[in-house]
């Protein structure tokens, strides 16, 4: 064996590539101007929308907005 195996054997390990941090793309903002079901389950009547989604304002009831959203 000569001096140029020893080093070889004894190289210090080769560390792997850090890989980059990934990052979550980017949420497109989708604008609503219709009530939609989120991705919980529950109802979202954005301020935007018509004016007879609006239950607290006298507008259309609940349930009939979301029955309006299932025919959709």
């Amino acid at each position: 064996m000569d001096l140029f195996d020893f080093a070889k054997r004894n190289d210090p390990p080769v560390a792997e590539p850090v890989p980059k941090e990934t990052t979550a793309p980017a949420r497109v903002a989708v604008k609503r101007d219709r009530p939609y079901i989120d991705t919980d389950g529950g109802l979202v009547i954005p301020f935007e929308s018509d004016s007879r989604y609006h239950w607290w304002a006298g507008g259309q009831s609940v349930e009939d907005t979301l029955e309006e959203i299932a025919g959709d």
